[in-house]
């Protein structure tokens, strides 16, 4: 099991991990993966995805946390909106 942490809320390649590049090293990883949300980063945060759909292979098994701080409550918000309206 492998735990990855991303620390970007854009989607793009710049600086830092974003969703989309946690998820694609999960979906390399063998067995069951986490993706958590750095939260000093993710606040209440929206990503919004502006680089086409997001890719996550059934199969693997695969946890997505979006609750940064604990509450129980999701703090971590996606958006399919890439035009931005």
């Amino acid at each position: 099991m492998a735990t990855f942490t991303v620390t970007s809320a854009l989607d793009d390649n710049g600086a830092g991990i974003t969703l989309r590049e946690a998820i694609q090293l999960a979906r390399v990883n063998a067995g069951a993966d986490i993706i958590n949300f750095d939260p000093a980063v993710f606040d209440q945060t929206t990503i919004t995805l502006t680089l086409g759909s997001l890719l996550i292979i059934s199969g693997n098994d695969l946890t997505i946390n979006g609750d940064t701080d604990g509450d129980g409550d999701f703090d971590v918000a996606l958006s399919g909106d890439r035009n931005g309206d």
